[in-house]
Parts: C-alpha cells; structure tokens; sequence
C-alpha cells in the first residue's frame, strides 16, 4: 500500500512539473522577456499601456482590451499626434485628458492583482506587435454607456466590447 502511495505522488509529481513546463514553453512563444531584451523605456512603455489597459478596459474581453492598448501605438506614429506612447498616454488638452482615468480625480491604484497582470501580458503583446490590430489603425474610441461623447468628422471602424473604435 506504500508503494501504491508513493508511486501515485511521484506519478502526480511528474504531471505537475509537465503541466508547468508546458504552460511556461507555451508563454514564452508569445511574451518577449524584458530581463535581457528589453530597455528600461521599453519596460516604461509596457507599463503605460498596461495601465491604460487596466484602467479604461479591463472588465474588456482580451481583444477589447488589445484594442484599447492598439489605438495609444496607432497614435505614435499618426501626425498630430505625440510620437512617444508616454506623451500620447499622458496628453492633456484644454479641456481634459486623452484618457479618462487620468484625469478623473481618483487616485489610480490597482486593486486586481489578476487584471493586472492581464494588463501587463496584454500590454506586451501589444508593444511586441505579437497580436495584429483589430482597430484597423484606430486613433480614438469610446464608451457609448459611459460618454455622451460623439465623433461625427470620424470614421467608424469596429465594435469591440463596450468600446466603438474611430479613425480620422
């Protein structure tokens, strides 16, 4: 009965260690490591998306949240736009921010651990180009629960979500 016993742990021992390596070998196909490939800027723009990511999206499914995280690079390299992802994250206009979260008057804390992470996986693939642009080069989008906000000088791309994403 002993060796029933342990053979059955070593047994569970052995699928544990395989269903772990699988899941580290199937992530490391679509996450480019930061400890030695990534600049620290690199690692400041992941952050910033990820928290765009996190604080306008992330009750999104994942492509909705890729959408969101999409539009901050589709205004990088769009004219009128700043060309950095921190000066398009953090730009102001006279009237209030580019994103809602930055200018809301809360304080921007996370408080899910597991939507985070979401975020900075999301943000990743995003900043790597591994995921392809369901915006169709999108500059802006919107909520229309939450904003009575709309573009009518805009194009309508696509609905992902709650979010209806634009293109001037």
């Amino acid at each position: 009965m002993r060796n029933l016993i342990l053979g059955i742990l070593i047994a569970v021992s052995i699928l544990v260690v395989n269903f772990k390596s699988s899941i580290l070998d199937h992530s490391s196909n679509h996450l480019v490591s930061c400890q030695e490939t990534c600049t620290d800027q690199d690692v400041k723009n992941i952050r910033l998306l990820a928290e765009v990511i996190y604080f306008e999206a992330r009750s999104e499914p994942e492509a909705g949240q890729a959408a969101v995280a999409w539009v901050v690079m589709n205004r990088t390299e769009k004219e009128g736009f700043p060309g950095t992802i921190e000066k398009v994250v953090k730009q102001e206009t006279k009237d209030n921010c580019q994103f809602s979260y930055r200018c809301d008057g809360l304080k921007d804390v996370v408080h899910e651990k597991a939507a985070w992470v979401k975020a900075i996986t999301i943000a990743t693939l995003v900043y790597n180009k591994r995921v392809d642009d369901p915006t169709n080069g999108s500059e802006y989008y919107l909520n229309p629960d939450k904003t009575k906000t709309r573009w009518n000088n805009l194009h309508q791309q696509i609905k992902i979500g709650s979010h209806i994403f634009y293109k001037a």
